[in-house]
């Protein structure tokens, strides 16, 4: 799905995937961001993620999958600028936050 038109960008972590409620539930939901526009969702039946995106937004839908892609990170969140960090140290402590395409040896000052 593309989130170009959410006014936010999309962060991964260390632990990516989402799945909610389960996957033994019908009505579940698996997603995971692949970059800072685009998310990966999967759903038993045809047409769920866009009916989301249709009736909560694309960018509240873009906030909960940010949401939930920091709670579930193991210790780091990636995002390609900085306009996240708040939300991340926010919702995430502590953790590391890495700009995209970062050497690990510099480290992050953000």
């Amino acid at each position: 799905m593309d989130f170009s038109g959410a006014g936010i960008p999309l962060l991964s972590s260390d632990h990516p995937l989402v799945i909610i409620p389960g996957l033994d539930h019908p009505g579940s939901v698996i997603a995971m961001p692949i970059s800072p526009r685009f998310a990966f969702f999967a759903c038993p039946e045809k047409g769920v993620a866009e009916y989301l995106a249709k009736f909560y937004g694309l960018r509240s839908l873009a906030e909960w999958l940010n949401f939930q892609v920091v709670r579930l990170a193991n210790a780091q969140v990636y995002a390609g600028d900085t306009s996240l960090t708040d939300f991340v140290r926010a919702h995430l402590a502590p953790a590391e936050l890495l700009l995209l395409g970062e050497d690990r040896a510099r480290g992050a000052d953000v």
